[in-house]
């Protein structure tokens, strides 16, 4: 498992999530053959990374159990329908997640990942005509993914990993824990 127990408690003081990664055994699997095994659950993402010449990349990522999804409309953020603050509180909830990251297994580590509609542009003041907006509209939808695969396209390997918040646990018992979950 990568990080070791002793660099993860390191990184448990320095940074607010998380990531531990476990290699397992795929040799027959591909990115999409993972996902249609997920396809019964509708918590799974598939993440594909891409380079700015658009041409085929080095890792995908696939997450499953997503732990949290948010809503962004026009009124606030919104959990299962429930409001729960501005849309000014999504840079508070991003900024707070700071994440080791190792190049190793590509640049997700884990987080919350999402997507904006155009419509969301409306929002920022930068346009020259303000789009017309019919109201309680989705602009954007956020996962929050802690368990995920990571599939690396040049070495054909496939690394389970989970990214974990950091809390009041002991960091030997929070290893622990994810190592149970890992196995």
């Amino acid at each position: 498992m990568y990080p070791s127990l002793k660099e993860f408690r390191a990184l448990w003081m320095d940074f607010e999530r998380i990531t531990v990664y476990k290699e397992i055994s795929g040799d027959m699997d591909t990115p999409v053959s993972m996902l249609s095994r997920l396809l019964s659950s509708d918590k799974a993402l598939l993440l594909e990374s891409a380079k700015q010449n658009k041409t085929y990349s080095r890792f995908s990522f696939l997450a499953f159990e997503v732990a949290d999804k948010l809503l962004l409309r026009e009124d606030g953020v919104f959990r299962n329908g429930v409001p729960i603050g501005p849309l000014s509180a999504m840079v508070d909830m991003f900024r707070g997640q700071t994440m080791p990251s190792d190049h190793r297994f590509g640049d997700f580590c884990g987080g919350y990942v999402g997507c904006l509609d155009f419509e969301f542009v409306s929002m920022c003041d930068v346009l020259k005509k303000p789009l017309t907006r019919s109201g309680g509209q989705v602009m954007g939808t956020f996962y929050l993914v802690e368990k995920f695969l990571v599939y690396d396209n040049y070495m054909n390997s496939i690394y389970l990993a989970m990214s974990r918040a950091r809390d009041e646990s002991d960091p030997d018992d929070a290893y622990r824990e994810i190592a149970r979950e890992l196995d």
